[in-house]
């Protein structure tokens, strides 16, 4: 051990795991997970990001990369990829609300595409395993350091796996705010049905108007979203 640079080797441990996840969120489009992912443990995720943020997490503490006498900086990191990845997320929602994209790399995605309940879902799956299972692996490899070292290690993971947790409510608003948005685009032929019967000699309609149905479908494409989400994951499962 006396013969390693264990500054070196922890710097090319940091560029491999949290280059990883800097190359996925890159990507300016939300990438959904296929069905033949390799990682069994991950397979409830919906989104590629998500799961390239759980890999990089877990290599922080896997056997053949941890050194515990550098615990302190592996912890370190897995404390960045969390905001990383909730970063990521909150300047995409600004962006998607500003309607233009900011100088922050990775952000496209909420221009691209409007914001679903695959974010929702992965965040508090995310969120459920860095506070549970995460964190106890954590605490089993460390072990041996204090109490006092034990209970930092675990306020510094549960605020980490928090600060995923409070990005929901923005979330579910932005999607809100979009549903709200596409339907109201129908709304707006209401303002020529009225003139329309005022102004010409047309007989009373017998079935309704083409934006009554508009105005819900927004809703029934989020709905087969979703419909789709949870069958992935079924099938994934069997």
């Amino acid at each position: 051990m006396k013969q390693w640079n264990i500054g070196v080797y922890f710097s090319l441990r940091f560029q491999e795991i949290a280059g990883a996840l800097d190359s996925a969120l890159a990507v300016p489009i939300l990438v959904p997970v296929q069905s033949s992912h390799s990682d069994e443990n991950s397979q409830d995720l919906t989104l590629k990001q998500s799961v390239t943020l759980l890999e990089s997490l877990r290599s922080c503490w896997s056997e053949d990369v941890l050194l515990i006498s550098c615990a302190d900086k592996f912890l370190r990191l897995s404390l960045q990829l969390l905001s990383r990845y909730s970063n990521w997320l909150s300047s995409g929602l600004a962006d998607w609300k500003k309607g233009s994209v900011s100088s922050n790399p990775g952000c496209e995605w909420a221009i691209s595409a409007l914001p679903d309940d695959f974010i929702i879902h992965d965040i508090n799956w995310l969120a459920k395993r860095i506070c549970g299972d995460y964190l106890e692996g954590i605490l089993q490899l460390l072990s041996t350091c204090s109490t006092e070292v034990l209970d930092l290690v675990k306020k510094s993971i549960l605020h980490g796996g928090k600060s995923l947790s409070d990005l929901l409510p923005s979330v579910i608003n932005t999607i809100i705010e979009a549903l709200v948005d596409k339907s109201v685009e129908d709304l707006r032929q209401l303002k020529g049905i009225t003139a329309t019967y005022r102004m010409t000699n047309k007989p009373l309609p017998v079935r309704h108007s083409p934006y009554v149905a508009g105005i819900l479908r927004p809703l029934k494409i989020a709905g087969c979203s979703r419909w789709r989400t949870s069958n992935n994951i079924f099938d994934r499962r069997c």
